[in-house]
């Protein structure tokens, strides 16, 4: 559609891509993140979201570096590396995702799910709030 904001999310391990829309998250979402994010990048913090998430996050080089895990350590039982730009795909921004190491246990079935809605509502929150 002429005017959408649309972003790739390419999953690094497979290749896997799907386009995704902003229209799909919320201000409400964008507003809970918002300074969140903003605490993460401006003091070099590891700062925790809703859900039992901690976030580290820098810029370099124009792109959103970010680390999410569920558990108290970086080493938890869940965790993913996240980049997003502004523009690297056919003037799209891309999302890349690696999800190394990450391991769910019995119990935490929608761990890896939950995760990657955060991380994709994080890649909007930094391009459509703090990116220009």
């Amino acid at each position: 559609m002429p005017g959408e904001l649309v972003l790739v999310r390419r999953i690094l391990e497979t290749g896997q891509e799907c386009l995704l829309s902003a229209d799909d998250v919320s201000r409400v979402t964008l507003d809970e993140l918002q300074p969140r994010l903003a605490e993460a990048l401006e003091h070099d913090l590891v700062v925790t979201i809703k859900g039992g998430f901690w976030l580290r996050a820098k810029v370099d080089h124009g792109r959103l570096h970010a680390r999410v895990w569920h558990g108290n350590q970086p080493q938890g039982t869940a965790q993913a590396a996240m980049a997003v730009s502004r523009t690297s795909y056919d003037g799209v921004p891309v999302l890349e995702v690696s999800l190394v190491g990450t391991h769910t246990t019995v119990g935490e079935p929608d761990m890896i799910l939950e995760m990657s809605d955060l991380i994709e509502r994080l890649a909007w929150c930094w391009l459509l709030r703090f990116a220009g």
